[in-house]
Formats: C-alpha cells, sequence, structure tokens
C-alpha cells in the first residue's frame, strides 16, 4: 500500500497531490480531473493552502447525477488522518466501480494553517466547525450556557505543569457544574459554539472566515448541477478508540426518510448520532451551498481516540483542548510543559499508533463506498 500517513502539513499536501494525479491518470478514460490551489490569504506563515480536487465522468450520464465531496482539515490537527483517508481512497480503484453516477470533489486541508500548527482552529482562534454559516445574524447569537463554565474553560493564566491535586480539582469543579446544570446544558455551554469571547474554545468568528468563501468560490462550476450531494467531513477525536460515528444534522420531517434511506441500513458499521444543534457546522452549510436539486447530505464522520468515548474520556479530551488554548493564549511556564500538552493534543487527534492508522484506512475503505453507494440510489 502506497504511504498515506504524514506528519508535516507540506509533506501531507504533497502526498494527497501526487494521490490526486495519478488516480486522475488511471481513470482518465472515465473521468476528467483537475486539481487547483485555494491560497489563505489570512495566515501570515507564508503561502497556505488547500486543493480542490474534482472528478467528473467524461460520459453522459442517463438519470439523475451525484456528487460525492469528501472534505478534511476543517479542525487544522484532525487533517492528517483525514489526508490519509482521502489519499487510501485515491489509491484504490476498486470502490469507484460500485458508482456509476458519481462525480468527485476532494477538499483537502479545509484549514491550513491549523494542519501546518498542529491546531484545531485557524490563525484568529475562530474553529470554522461553527462558522461556516450563510445566515451573518447567526454570528451575534450567544450561547446562554457558557458564562458559568468560562472560568474552566479558559484559565487566564499560564499553564502549569499538570500534577495529580491540580487537574483532580479542574475534574471536581467541572463534574460540580455538570451535576449543577444537566449534561445536555453542559454539553452546550462546552462544545456548541458560541461568538462571544474570542480566547475560549470553539469560539466562531465574528464573521465568516473569506478562506470558506474562497473554496466555494472554487466549488462554483459544482453549483445547481447534482440531484444529489452528499459531502463527508472527516474528523477525529470523538468517540470510541478506531470505532466510527456519524454525526447528523438537524432533519426536518420532510427529509427523514431520505436519511433513513442512506444510513438506516449501516448500523452495524457505524454508530450513528444525532448531536444538539451547533451552528456553523460546515459539511451542513456546505451541502446547502452546492443547492443540489434534490436532497443534500451532510454530516460529520468521526473516528475516536481515545478508550470507550464515554463521559470520563469526554472529559480528558476537553482538559486536553483547554490546556491548549490555555497556553496559545497565556503561555506555559515551561517548555518541557509545552512540549508534554502537545503531545497529548496530537496523539488525542492523530495517535501515532500503527494499529489504530491501519483501522482508520480499512474502515473507510469499507464505510464511505457504502454510504456513497446509497446516496447514489437516491438520484
Amino acid at each position: 500500500m502506497k504511504q498515506a500517513f504524514f506528519n508535516d502539513f507540506e509533506s501531507a499536501s504533497t502526498g494527497f497531490k501526487q494521490a490526486f494525479v495519478e488516480c486522475g491518470r488511471r481513470r482518465s478514460a472515465e473521468f476528467e480531473a483537475n486539481c487547483e490551489q485555494v491560497f489563505d490569504l489570512s495566515a501570515s506563515d507564508g503561502m497556505l493552502f488547500s486543493w480542490v480536487g474534482t472528478l467528473k465522468r467524461t460520459a453522459k450520464v442517463a438519470g439523475g447525477r451525484a456528487l460525492a465531496v469528501l472534505s478534511s482539515g476543517v479542525h487544522g490537527i484532525e487533517g492528517f488522518a483525514g489526508s490519509a483517508i482521502q489519499s487510501c481512497l485515491l489509491n484504490q480503484d476498486t470502490w469507484f466501480g460500485g458508482l456509476s453516477r458519481t462525480d468527485f470533489c476532494f477538499i483537502h486541508g479545509v484549514n491550513p494553517w491549523g494542519m501546518l500548527h498542529r491546531e484545531r482552529t485557524d490563525s484568529d482562534n475562530v474553529d470554522l466547525n461553527r462558522n461556516s454559516h450563510s445566515d451573518v445574524n447567526l454570528f451575534q447569537q450567544k450561547n446562554p450556557w457558557l458564562f458559568p463554565f468560562l472560568p474552566l474553560l479558559s484559565p487566564n493564566a499560564p499553564v502549569r505543569q499538570s500534577q495529580l491535586e491540580s487537574e483532580l480539582l479542574w475534574f471536581g469543579r467541572l463534574l460540580a457544574k455538570i451535576l449543577k446544570n444537566g449534561v445536555r446544558r453542559s454539553t452546550l455551554a462546552a462544545t456548541g459554539g458560541h461568538y462571544q469571547y474570542p480566547d475560549t474554545l470553539f469560539y466562531g468568528g465574528a464573521s465568516r472566515s473569506q478562506h470558506l468563501d474562497r473554496l466555494l468560490e472554487a466549488l462554483r462550476g459544482l453549483i445547481a448541477q447534482y440531484d444529489v450531494v452528499t459531502l463527508i467531513d472527516f474528523h477525529t477525536g470523538l468517540g470510541k478508540k478506531s470505532e466510527v460515528t456519524l454525526l447528523l444534522p438537524e432533519i426536518s420531517p420532510a427529509d427523514r426518510a431520505s436519511w433513513e434511506l442512506l444510513v438506516g441500513d449501516f448500523h452495524h458499521s457505524f454508530e450513528v448520532r444525532r448531536e444538539p444543534v451547533v451552528p456553523g457546522v460546515f459539511s451542513e452549510w456546505l451541502a446547502k451551498e452546492l443547492k443540489p436539486k434534490k436532497q443534500g447530505f451532510g454530516f460529520v464522520y468521526e473516528v475516536g481516540t481515545l478508550g470507550k468515548g464515554g463521559l470520563r474520556d469526554n472529559l480528558r479530551s476537553l482538559r486536553r483542548m483547554v490546556r491548549l488554548n490555555q497556553g496559545r493564549h497565556w503561555g506555559w511556564e515551561s517548555l518541557a510543559t509545552e512540549q508534554r500538552d502537545r503531545e497529548l493534543f496530537q496523539e488525542l487527534f492523530f495517535p501515532s499508533c500503527l494499529m489504530w492508522r491501519e483501522q482508520l484506512l480499512r474502515r473507510a475503505q469499507f464505510c464511505v463506498p457504502q454510504l456513497l453507494s446509497a446516496a447514489e440510489q437516491q438520484c
């Protein structure tokens, strides 16, 4: 198997481009391939960019047409695993044969700054998965549950070396807040997104990212061209280790039947979960912006990295994220403390375990074609 995993942004970007070009050559009789760079002009670290690669069928298709959009790197550091999935799929020809009416679009490194620096947010600390709005008024809304949690989620002091007593104190205070406010409100407070505190986790920004607008402009030739659009956005960190979880958006009664046809038969392959409504999710926004004639499916494809994915592991994940965000804004008391926090953060979103990486690719090769086949049948 060709190399799919890379540990730095430049190598991952180059590896994806090579995999895409080679796939286009092998499938040239079937597809017209095009790959272009979309530069992130807001980044101050040189010429950072995302790749947008399209594979369009050269022959006319009888009946409805489908578009599959596979994206990675909305949450920066998570893009290394997503990039590996994209390259792996491009290197495998067999799964294309099961799809006869589907064109493909690969968006690599939606958040190139985050990939480069191994962080989830962009250079302005904006979480692009809370920033993808079409309605500008949503950037004025407030998270009513966040304020009581701010001292725990956004400490305004340098990060100290992790010690058992201080960590137990943090977890104890957080559990007390959860018991007082309930699990659902606490979840919305911690991860539901907000537009009030720029130095806090899950900040959605003051307006939509200009880089998202440039990505949408690069996709203008795909808008309103397809009956069914399926957007699979690859993420890591949530759920049971190595297991796949599909996070579905809020579904209207009119669309529920279509979604059940898409995911209803695959519960043996992955967990299907409807999370509390979160504003500004990239996959939902882009699936709508591409204006499918019949149906748009946009969801998050999560691969777990830590333990069994229950409350205990979710709180451990949150603690790692809090410490890194705190260090980014207030610094660390020592270089050793920073290095340790960054190592734990990377393991949370891009584990070094070879078995986890093998399972990541194996499950993607099995799950993604199933989903796209089910979507194509709805044309």
